[in-house]
C-alpha cells in the first residue's frame, strides 16, 4: 500500500473510532457525534503537525508511523462511537487481568470497564428500490428519511413506525418518500394508509412491495452504546502492551534512531489517545450527573384528605378528568358524580353503606395541581408518610439520582432483570443481550445497589438457565462470596413443551446474597403447611384424670369429655390458642365412648407443626401468576410476598425493585405494609405499572390481598427523572472552538469542555448584574424540591409554594423570584451538579 494511502486509511480510522458512524436523526447522541467531528477537524491540524515533526514527509518512517498507528487504533473502532475491543490483539489472552491478590479465579468479559447505556439501531436516510426482472414495470423506489429520527433514551423495546410523506415523481420509477420514528405510546406503521397515499399520488403500491421495502431498511446495523469509565487508562495500557509486543517480535537491532522512531510512534499514540479521553470522560461525566426530577405527582386516597379539602375537590374544575380516570380503572360506575364520595354521610369515614365505600379511591394530584400544596399539608410529616415512590427512569440512572438519599436504607431488593435470551414479541424490553453486555448492564446497576442495603438487609435476584452462571459470579464480586446464602428453585408457572433433545424447563433460580452476614438474620423462615402436608393429631391421650376440671375442654363452645380411661392432652388455654389459629378440628369419622358412657361422633384432633421450616426448593407456589399477566413471565404475589418476609419483618422498611416490570414487587409491599421504591423504563410505566398500584390502593381484591386481609388506602409519589439523552439533547457545547488553559499540557490534553454553558445556560447576568435562574427553561416540569432532597440526600417534611422543609429542620428556596442575590449564589451552589460538571 502507497504510503498516502496508508495515511488516509490511519486518518478514517481514527475518524471512526473517534466519532462512530455517521446517523442521522434528532437526538443527544447524534448531537454529540456532529460536535465530536467537528472538534476532531480543529485539532487534526495540530495532530499533523506533531506527526510531520517527528517524520518527515515521503519516508519509509512515515509509512511505517501511520501502518503501525493503523494496526494498534482500528481494533478499537465501534459504530456507536464506543471504545473497547472490537478486535481482539493478537497477543492477548484474557481481556484483561483475571487474577488478583487472593483471587484464584474471577469473572472476566470484555466490556466490564465500561458503562452499559443501551442498545438501538444506527437509522440512516436511505434509498431501498425493488427490481422485478420478468416485470420491470413493477420496479419501485422508495426513500426512507430519518433526518427527524429520535434515538431511543434508554433500553426499551421500541418498534419503528413508517409513514406516507410524497412521491416523488421526477424520478424513474417515482420515488415514494417515507418518513421514520419510534413508536410512541403503542402506535403502529399504516400500510393501508401509506397505499392510500401513494394511490392519491397516482403511484400504484402493493402491501407485499411495501413489506419488503420496509424490511430492507430494518436490516440496519444494530450497536450497543458503552461509556469507558477510563478511556485514557485503557487506551494507554493497551497500547503500552500492544508496543511490547511489536518490539520483542520484531527481528531487527534497536540501534538509537530505531529506538527514538519507537518512542516518537508512542508520543503519537498518546496525543491521539489524550484527546479521544477528553471525550469519552465528558460522555462519563455527563452520565454519571445527578438526574433533574420532572413531572412529580401524588396519589392518595380520599380517607387520608380533611373533609374540607374533600369538598373543594368535588366542587374543582378537574373533577371530572379524576372521574373519567376513576370509571376506566373500573372504580366507580358511569353513574358516579363527585358528590357520591360521602355518600350521604357527613364525613368520608363514615361511607361504609350499602351504595359503595369511596374512601379508597385514589386521587391523582395531576388534575388538581392547584390544591396540591393545601392537600399535602394535611398530611404531617410527608415523606414519612408516603408509602413509596415510582420513578419512571432508566434506572442506573434513577439508582446513581437516588443513591444519597438511600444509601444503607433498604431491607430488601428483588429484582428480575430481563433474561439473557433471544428477543420476542411477547416482551416490552429488549431481551436479546449478548452475554458481555448483560454482564455489564447488570454489574453497572446492582454495585449502585449494594450500598443502598443496610446492613441486615439481603438482595434477591431471578434469573433462568441463561443468565444463572453469570449472575453467581457478579453476585460473589460485589457482595463477597462469604454473604452468599441460598440458590433457591422457583417453580415455574408454565412449563414449555420439551423435545426429543431436551428436557423441558420447570424452574429458575433466585439467588440470595446478604449484604453483611454478622448483621444479618431472617426475619420469617417458615412457611405454612399445605393441607396435603398436614398431620392431624387426636387429643386423648391414655390415663383418666380423677376431677370433672381436669377431665371436661371446650371445643368451639361445646363442653367434650375425653374417651373412657383416658384424658385430653392439652389445657383449655392451649386449645383456645390452637382454635383462633384454625388448628383445631372434629374429626367426624372418629367415634368413641367418654367417660361419661356417652357414644360420640367426632374427635377433637389439633394440627401438628403448622409452619415447616423453608427449604430452597420451592415447588409449593408458583414462580409466575397464571392470570391477569401483561408479561408472560409475571412474577407471582405468592413469590414476592414470601422473599418479603423472608427478609422484612417489620412494617415501614423499605424493600425496592429497579426492574419493576408490571409492579409486583411493589404491590406485594404495599399489600404488607412495607414501604416501597419500584424504578421502571418502559412506556407500560404509565399504562400498567401506575395503573395496577392505584387499584391496589383502592382495594381491589388480587393476588394475596385475602390472604393479607388488605382492603386498601394509601399514599405515593411518582416522576419521572431527566434523562442521559436528554441531558446529552440539551447541553450547550461550542463548536471547535479550543481553550489552551494549562501551559503545562499539550493542547490534546487540554478539558476543552471548560468553556462550554452545559446545562448553566439557565442562569445567567443581566445588564444590571443580576442572576436570572430559570431551571424551567431546560425542562417545564422540574420538580426543584424533590430534585434537591435527591442531591442533599435529605427527606422532605413540608413543602410550600416557595420553599421545602426537611425532616432534619434545614429549609431552602425553591423558587428563584423570590430570593435575595445572596440565596440565589447560595442556591446555585446546591443545584451546580445538575448544570455544570467538569474540571
Amino acid at each position: 500500500m502507497a504510503a498516502a494511502s496508508k495515511e488516509k486509511r490511519f486518518l478514517k480510522a481514527l475518524e471512526d473510532l473517534f466519532t462512530g458512524a455517521e446517523v442521522e436523526g434528532d437526538s443527544g447522541f447524534v448531537n454529540l457525534m456532529r460536535m465530536k467531528r467537528t472538534y476532531f477537524q480543529s485539532i487534526r491540524p495540530q495532530l499533523m503537525a506533531e506527526i510531520d515533526q517527528r517524520a518527515e514527509k515521503y519516508t519509509h518512517f512515515r509509512d511505517e508511523l501511520f501502518d503501525k498507528l493503523y494496526t494498534f487504533f482500528h481494533r478499537y473502532f465501534c459504530e456507536s462511537g464506543s471504545i473497547y475491543f472490537r478486535h481482539l490483539p493478537a497477543f492477548a489472552k484474557t481481556y484483561e487481568r483475571v487474577y488478583a491478590d487472593g483471587q484464584d479465579v474471577a469473572l472476566s468479559w470484555k466490556t466490564q470497564m465500561l458503562y452499559y447505556v443501551k442498545s438501538d439501531v444506527l437509522v440512516r436516510s436511505m434509498p431501498v428500490e425493488l427490481h422485478d426482472e420478468d416485470a420491470p414495470q413493477n420496479d419501485r423506489r422508495f426513500f426512507f428519511d430519518a433526518a427527524a429520527f429520535t434515538a431511543k433514551q434508554n433500553n426499551e423495546k421500541r418498534a419503528f413506525v413508517f409513514r406516507f410523506v410524497r412521491v416523488d415523481k421526477e424520478t424513474r420509477p417515482p420515488t415514494i418518500h417515507l418518513a421514520v420514528a419510534y413508536s410512541e405510546r403503542g402506535s403502529r406503521t399504516s400500510l393501508d394508509e401509506i397505499i392510500r397515499g401513494a394511490r392519491k399520488a397516482r403511484t400504484t403500491l402493493t402491501e407485499e412491495q411495501l413489506q419488503q421495502a420496509i424490511s430492507v431498511f430494518r436490516r440496519q446495523t444494530e450497536a450497543d452504546f458503552f461509556i469507558n469509565k477510563d478511556a485514557k487508562g485503557f487506551l494507554r495500557e493497551q497500547f503500552d502492551l500492544w508496543a511490547y509486543q511489536y518490539m520483542f517480535t520484531e527481528r531487527t537491532i534497536f540501534e538509537e534512531q530505531r529506538i527514538k522512531q519507537l518512542q516518537a510512534i508512542q508520543e503519537v499514540a498518546y496525543f491521539i489517545i489524550d484527546f479521544i479521553a477528553q471525550f469519552e470522560e465528558e460522555l462519563r461525566r455527563v452520565w454519571e450527573k445527578p438526574k433533574f426530577v420532572r413531572r412529580l405527582n401524588y396519589v392518595i386516597t380520599l380517607d387520608k384528605l380533611s373533609d374540607a379539602a374533600l369538598k373543594k375537590i368535588i366542587q374543582h374544575k378537574n373533577a371530572k378528568a379524576q372521574i373519567k380516570e376513576w370509571r376506566a380503572l373500573g372504580m366507580v360506575d358511569n353513574g358516579f358524580v363527585m358528590k357520591n364520595i360521602f355518600n350521604g354521610q357527613r364525613s368520608i369515614e363514615d361511607t361504609n353503606g350499602a351504595n359503595g365505600n369511596y374512601k379508597f379511591l385514589p386521587l391523582d394530584t395531576r388534575h388538581f395541581k392547584d390544591m396540591e400544596i393545601e392537600i399535602l399539608e394535611g398530611l404531617g410529616n410527608l415523606d414519612e408518610a408516603l408509602d413509596g415512590e415510582l420513578v419512571h427512569s432508566e434506572n442506573w440512572q434513577a439508582l446513581n439520582t437516588l443513591q444519597e438519599r438511600y444509601r444503607e436504607k433498604v431491607k430488601c431488593i428483588y429484582i428480575d432483570p430481563p433474561f439473557n435470551l433471544d428477543s420476542s414479541d411477547q416482551f416490552e424490553y429488549r431481551t436479546n443481550y449478548k452475554d458481555s453486555c448483560w454482564a455489564t448492564m447488570l454489574k453497572n446497576r446492582i454495585s449502585l445497589a449494594h450500598d443502598y442495603l443496610s446492613d441486615d438487609g439481603a438482595i434477591f435476584i431471578r434469573c433462568d438457565y441463561n443468565g444463572n452462571w453469570i449472575v453467581r459470579c457478579l453476585l460473589d464480586d460485589i457482595f463477597n462470596k462469604d454473604n452468599f446464602r441460598n440458590e433457591i428453585i422457583v417453580k415455574r408457572g408454565y412449563v414449555p413443551a420439551g423435545n426429543f433433545r431436551q428436557l423441558s424447563t420447570a424452574n429458575d433460580f433466585l439467588f440470595m446474597y446478604a449484604k453483611r452476614l454478622a448483621s444479618f438474620n431472617m426475619a420469617k423462615n417458615t412457611r405454612p403447611i399445605s393441607e396435603e402436608e398436614r398431620r392431624w393429631i387426636s387429643l386423648d391421650m391414655p390415663g383418666q384424670r380423677s376431677t370433672r376440671d381436669k377431665k371436661v375442654r371446650t371445643f368451639f363452645g361445646e363442653e367434650m369429655f375425653p374417651p373412657k380411661g383416658q384424658h385430653w392432652g392439652l389445657s383449655q388455654k392451649r386449645i383456645d390458642e390452637l382454635s383462633s389459629r384454625g388448628d383445631i378440628r372434629i374429626n367426624p369419622n372418629k367415634k368413641y365412648v367418654d367417660t361419661e358412657n356417652r357414644s360420640v361422633i367426632g374427635m377433637p384432633e389439633y394440627l401438628k407443626e403448622p409452619y415447616i421450616l423453608l427449604n430452597t426448593n420451592w415447588d409449593d407456589i408458583s414462580g409466575y401468576t397464571t392470570h391477569n399477566t401483561f408479561f408472560p413471565t409475571e412474577n407471582s404475589e405468592e413469590l414476592l410476598r414470601r422473599t418479603t418476609e423472608l427478609i422484612s419483618g417489620e412494617e415501614n422498611e423499605l424493600c425496592i425493585d429497579f426492574f419493576a416490570g408490571s409492579g409486583t414487587t411493589q404491590a406485594v409491599a404495599q399489600k404488607l405494609g412495607r414501604k416501597w421504591l419500584g424504578v421502571e423504563m418502559g412506556e407500560h410505566f404509565h399504562t400498567v405499572v401506575l395503573p395496577r398500584m392505584k387499584k391496589v390502593l383502592s382495594g381491589h381484591q388480587s393476588g394475596i390481598s385475602k390472604e393479607t386481609e388488605y382492603r386498601g388506602g394509601g399514599f405515593f409519589k411518582y416522576y419521572a427523572l431527566e434523562q442521559y439523552e436528554e441531558t446529552l439533547k440539551n447541553a450547550r457545547y461550542k463548536d471547535g472552538e479550543q481553550l489552551e488553559l494549562d501551559s503545562t499540557k499539550s493542547p490534546f490534553e487540554q478539558y476543552v469542555f471548560f468553556g462550554d454553558d452545559k446545562l448553566a445556560h439557565a442562569v445567567n447576568v443581566q445588564k444590571n448584574g443580576k442572576l436570572k435562574i430559570n431551571l424551567h427553561h431546560l425542562y417545564p416540569d422540574i420538580d426543584i424540591a424533590e430534585s434537591l432532597a435527591n442531591i442533599l440526600g435529605k427527606t422532605i417534611r413540608k413543602r410550600t409554594a416557595d420553599g421545602v422543609t426537611f425532616t432534619d429542620g434545614s429549609s431552602e428556596k425553591t423558587n428563584p423570584t423570590k430570593m435575595t442575590e445572596a440565596e440565589k449564589q447560595h442556591f446555585i451552589a446546591l443545584i451546580k451538579p445538575y448544570l455544570w460538571w467538569g474540571e
